[in-house]
């Protein structure tokens, strides 16, 4: 029982480490796509490089071997965000990151001058709990989070159970207060993007569906144009490939045809002579 358990839990933290590795990719995506950080927090990606790097430090000072590899690639995406952010934005926003970014930071930091890596550790899992707080706030103030990716906190929350369960079987106060917190803020996020779509999404009138079913029927009467066009292209060129087949087999015909008369020939003035 106590080996099937262990490979659970190993097949549960590579979960993880997928989704803490892929969450932000969606978030980069999004961005790089609409051209829109509405809802986006630069807090929040401030908060995330430096919460990664602490649980870096944290998961080699403990050989919390499992964690390192979605801490890693946290920090390579969050920071792929802020360059996001600052093409988007300007560089008010990379301001507003490096802020964020440092006021976290030196939190745990006093935890651990003055109780070592036990108390970091609990600061460095009460912070990952709020971690997400930024981004959840700015989601609320917001009417429109068009900027806000919601594969990501999908992928957050997974995560972040995942890490809650992981860390109560392993009796780590630091990972069960951030899994737990990361995982009810995930959802606050993805219930403001829940409401905020409902919210948004009006019945079509008859005139606007009339005129999308125009431009549709238009652009599908384009289209077929198009692909019509190109298969009287194909069957023509398939055409003059075949006349041109049949010509060279009428040539070798006829060369073949040559040579078997000419052989004639010789062998005939050959029993002659």
């Amino acid at each position: 029982m106590a080996g099937e358990t262990g490979v659970v839990l190993a097949m549960a933290v590579l979960v993880a480490n997928v989704l803490g590795a892929g969450m932000i990719v969606p978030q980069v995506l999004h961005l790089r796509r609409h051209h829109s950080t509405a809802g986006v927090s630069p807090s929040w990606v401030g908060v995330g490089i430096a919460m990664n790097l602490w649980w870096v430090s944290y998961g080699v000072s403990q050989q919390l071997w499992g964690m390192l590899p979605v801490s890693v690639v946290g920090v390579a995406l969050y920071g792929v965000i802020a360059s996001e952010l600052r093409r988007c934005d300007g560089s008010g926003s990379l301001r507003l990151v490096v802020r964020g970014g440092l006021l976290i930071a030196s939190v745990p930091l006093l935890f651990l001058i003055v109780g070592g890596w036990a108390s970091a550790g609990v600061a460095i899992g009460s912070i990952y709990a709020i971690q997400f707080a930024p981004a959840v706030v700015a989601a609320l103030r917001a009417d429109d989070v068009s900027g806000i990716a919601r594969a990501t906190w999908t992928m957050a929350l997974g995560e972040a159970a995942i890490w809650f369960v992981y860390g109560w079987s392993q009796r780590d106060l630091a990972l069960g207060i951030g899994g737990g917190g990361g995982a009810l803020m995930s959802a606050v996020i993805l219930l403001r993007l829940a409401h905020l779509g409902r919210r948004n999404t009006a019945p079509p009138n008859r005139r606007s569906t009339s005129s999308g079913r125009r431009r549709r029927r238009r652009r599908f009467s384009s289209r077929a144009g198009a692909a019509l066009e190109f298969v009287d292209g194909v069957l023509s060129s398939v055409q003059g490939v075949e006349l041109g087949l049949q010509t060279v087999v009428e040539v070798a015909i006829a060369r073949r045809h040559r040579c078997a008369v000419d052989r004639c020939v010789e062998e005939t003035e050959h029993s002659v002579s």
